[in-house]
């Protein structure tokens, strides 16, 4: 018996560990899934798309490619603080799941370190902005999550272990990185 592997399996399965940096056929599909998703709000269609349309290994690498691409952009504080709250916690939590699953445990341990003190400076940014306090008073609160900007590491680049990782899992199980159309039809 001969194992059958589809048009979409060897696509994916030819993609280097440099593809695996930037926009892909695999990012794509999620993004495609997330403008379908049923939700009014971005957040809201991701989360939805992460829960109930991907295997865990594409949400896992979805959320750390997301979360990289963020992150090393400066916007680190995007996840910590930015409305809606909850729903970038959930994604954080995502997030430190993946880092574990592909062997990063340093920056899965940062996440979540980081999680409760985002708690924090998101009520003091709030208490800030209903205050209407000036600039400075800002500063302290940015200064103090911009201290932990330099322990992350980046993992998208070709020698990161985790992104080694990423590509042995992806060639091992191409299945797992495609959305199936059953579950993509379920949504409409």
């Amino acid at each position: 018996m001969t194992n059958y592997e589809s048009d979409e399996e060897k696509l994916i399965k030819s993609l280097s560990p440099e593809d695996l940096t930037s926009n892909n056929e695999i990012i794509s599909s999620v993004y495609d899934a997330i403008e379908e998703a049923p939700g009014q709000y971005d957040c809201d269609r991701t989360l939805y798309v992460l829960k109930n349309l991907l295997s865990k290994n594409h949400k896992f690498y979805y959320s750390l490619f997301i979360f990289d691409h963020y992150w090393n952009s400066g916007g680190m504080q995007r996840w910590m603080l930015e409305e809606p709250h909850e729903q970038n916690i959930e994604f954080l939590k995502v997030t430190i799941e993946a880092f574990k699953f592909f062997g990063d445990s340093k920056n899965a341990k940062l996440i979540e370190l980081l999680l409760p003190k985002s708690s924090v400076w998101f009520k003091k940014i709030e208490a800030l902005q209903s205050e209407d306090k000036p600039e400075e008073d800002f500063d302290k609160v940015y200064e103090e999550i911009d201290k932990y900007d330099k322990e992350f590491t980046p993992i998208l680049f070709e020698e990161s272990p985790t992104l080694i990782n990423i590509h042995k899992d992806i060639l091992e199980n191409p299945k797992k990185y495609i959305i199936q159309a059953k579950k993509l039809e379920q949504t409409d």
